[in-house]
């Protein structure tokens, strides 16, 4: 179904893959360690495998139904990650789906034609079955008592963990940098010259920087005995900008990462004349992007005057490099260059002449005009006819130049025209019909979050800047910008997710309270993900979320089933406690069996070193600590939820009955009342 949705095999596919594989390993667990159960009890054969797979099959069927209801608002995903998203929903979405038809049909085939020999005794197979049981039957069965008799302090106490996880993230102590940055193996330095500029000039900045990195280069080499640089390519894309891409050797061979390296050539950078902006690229993902001028950040500044916003944009740029954390600060300031205008002078309208005229003439001097072509080995040679380049450069022979007029006669150019050298404007930008300036640049995430650098200069220099230019105007831009507009549609499709979810829970409960039971506990498995990121150093960010959203699956499905087995034997008569504590048993050793296949398959992701694994390692992370803590929430906190919303009910019903005895015993009053008042009338008229 890939190629039909435009999807192919490649590092997003093999995303999805790794994090669906929590719940479809889950899935087939249920089912199957359902039909085992079974076997346990009666034995081989087809009905016991059918019967085993039918109790958990409704559940398990809705469990999967709410992680496609979640994944599937995502495959209308828009922006600059919306093919990301798209790629990954779209693998995640027909996974499962094809998970349902491997779990309740072919699996249970599988089962009912498969030989399960009886355990012998003394075995290593019988002496684990009985000191689990045993642990499952006696030390967990009678910690769930105490925790179901304690349940407000249970949940008090989850709740608890769920508040610090939270204050972890508010305190910075694990940061949520929603795109992190992957070191690149092909850094590159890009330059851009001002439009005033020579080639030579340009080529000549490429040469300082090639100069500097070789230099850095050899100075690693003397600190730790290994260079970093395998290789420098550098070129000059046009007349004003070049590029030296750097290849680096293998990551197992360098000293230190691609961050250091870059740090050091920043510092290192040589003072340049003519320059306008130098950037270097040091991260795989992002960075020089951001949609209108590059960098992790940016604002747009616009107003009618384009004098006043290059004033107010070199004001902000200095604003912001006093901010800790940013670099690479530019801007689309076009650099003052000159011009020179002309003003004809009265005698030139007596001579027949024109701005066209003598502007044509002039160019014609200076830039040389077609002589002849001539043949020289072969190849077509143009012979251009111009003034020398002395009398070029010059501003003070320009109006020696001369110029023929209509009638034939040659005049001197500062005979007929007025020449007046004045700032010149290379290009304007304009959006929404305004002039518009463009400042951009980088963000060191080590030093600061993103969320907090827009925070800062919003509430800080904005003000600042609006007060000393009244007439400029701003606006976000840069990637930050794209990521704020992704999150809030993120919001949206998860707000849409968990409507669907609701819907779909409530139809195999039955119920309108106890979906909102499964629904409560998807956010403890975000306590497990943030201490799962805090033990590895890392940073929150866009991909452990998916994660985060696949251990919700987990979550799901786990306590859809316990839910469901509790109201199958509260059917058939059992008290609340005991149904809830027997839910907990039977359910322990398909929940933990789920644990530790996913946290174990995706273990080996979590220590990978390499380029194109540092994209999934969060994601990694975020679903494996998160099903771990998961376990916990499954087995503990869903039973003690359950006894709570039973709390609830029985309170109410309390309150409903006590309104209704106490409206009857109104009731029963007044029509004691009526009688005693007609038998004491009847006994007046007798009388």
């Amino acid at each position: 179904m890939m190629p039909v949705f435009g999807v192919s095999i490649n590092v997003l596919s093999l995303f999805a893959f790794i994090m669906v594989l929590g719940i479809v390993v889950d899935d087939a667990i249920v089912i199957g360690e359902s039909s085992y159960t079974e076997i346990e009890k009666h034995g081989g054969g087809i009905e016991n495998v059918v019967r085993g797979a039918k109790k958990v099959a409704t559940p398990a069927t809705f469990g999967v139904l709410t992680t496609i209801a979640v994944f599937a608002p995502f495959l209308a995903s828009s922006g600059p990650q919306g093919s990301f998203f798209y790629n990954i929903a779209t693998v995640v979405v027909f996974c499962l789906i094809f998970s349902l038809v491997e779990s309740k049909l072919i699996l249970p085939a599988h089962l009912a034609h498969t030989k399960f020999s009886p355990v012998k005794e003394n075995s290593l197979r019988a002496r684990f079955n009985k000191r689990f049981n045993n642990f499952v039957n006696v030390k967990y069965k009678g910690f769930l008592s105490k925790c179901v008799e304690w349940r407000w302090a249970v949940m008090a106490a989850f709740f608890g963990m769920l508040l610090i996880s939270i204050a972890m993230i508010a305190g910075s102590h694990v940061r949520f940098v929603p795109q992190p940055k992957v070191p690149h193996d092909f850094p590159d330095i890009q330059i851009e010259m001002n439009q005033t500029v020579s080639d030579q000039q340009t080529i000549d900045a490429i040469q300082k920087i090639e100069a500097m990195v070789q230099r850095i280069d050899r100075e690693i080499e003397q600190e730790t005995g290994q260079k970093m640089v395998r290789d420098i390519l550098a070129f000059n894309q046009d007349r004003s900008s070049g590029r030296v891409v750097i290849p680096l050797v293998d990551e197992e061979l360098r000293p230190y990462d691609t961050f250091e390296v870059a740090r050091r050539w920043r510092e290192a950078m040589p003072t340049i004349p003519g320059v306008k902006s130098i950037t270097v690229q040091d991260q795989l993902l992002g960075g020089g992007g951001g949609g209108q001028g590059g960098g992790d950040f940016g604002y747009l500044l616009y107003g009618p005057s384009l004098e006043q916003l290059n004033v107010a944009g070199r004001e902000f740029i200095k604003m912001l490099s006093q901010e800790p954390g940013l670099f690479d600060i530019s801007s689309t300031i076009d650099p003052a260059s000159k011009e020179i205008q002309l003003d004809l002078k009265p005698v030139a309208y007596d001579l027949g002449l024109s701005l066209q005229s003598i502007a044509g003439q002039i160019g014609a001097s200076f830039f040389g005009g077609e002589a002849q072509r001539v043949l020289r080995d072969g190849e077509e040679i143009r012979v251009m006819v111009r003034y020398p380049q002395m009398t070029r450069e010059q501003f003070s022979e320009l109006k020696y130049a001369i110029v023929t007029t209509p009638s034939g006669k040659e005049v001197m150019l500062g005979d007929v025209v007025t020449l007046t050298e004045k700032p010149g404007i290379s290009y304007i930008r304009r959006e929404n019909g305004f002039r518009s300036v463009y400042i951009y640049g980088s963000i060191d995430e080590v030093v600061v979050q993103p969320n907090e650098v827009v925070k800062r200069i919003k509430d800080d220099l904005l003000p600042q800047l609006t007060e000393n230019f009244p007439g400029v105007k701003t606006q976000l831009g840069g990637s930050i910008e794209e990521e704020q507009a992704q999150q809030n549609e993120q919001i949206m499709f998860f707000v849409a997710g968990l409507l669907m979810i609701y819907i779909l829970l409530a139809v195999p409960l039955k119920s309108y309270a106890q979906p909102l039971i499964i629904m409560s506990v998807i956010p403890y498995g975000f306590v497990g993900a943030v201490w799962g990121h805090y033990l590895f150093g890392m940073d929150l960010s866009m991909m452990s979320t998916f994660g985060l959203i696949a251990a919700a699956g987990v979550v799901i499905n786990d306590s859809l089933v316990m839910t469901d087995y509790v109201n199958q034997v509260r059917k058939q008569g059992q008290s609340v406690i005991q149904a809830v504590t027997d839910a907990g048993c039977v359910r322990f050793r398909a929940i933990t069996l789920t644990s530790i296949t996913t946290f174990v398959g995706v273990l080996p992701i979590m220590f990978e070193t390499s380029l194109q694994a540092r994209i999934v390692v969060p994601m990694a992370v975020a679903l494996g600590f998160a099903v771990l803590f998961a376990t916990l929430v499954t087995l503990i906190l869903v039973p003690c939820m359950y006894m709570g919303l039973e709390d609830f009910k029985g309170m109410f019903r309390r309150k409903r009955k006590y309104k209704t005895t106490s409206a009857t015993s109104d009731d029963s009053s007044n029509i004691t009342g009526g009688n005693v008042d007609a038998y004491g009338g009847a006994a007046r008229s007798s009388d």
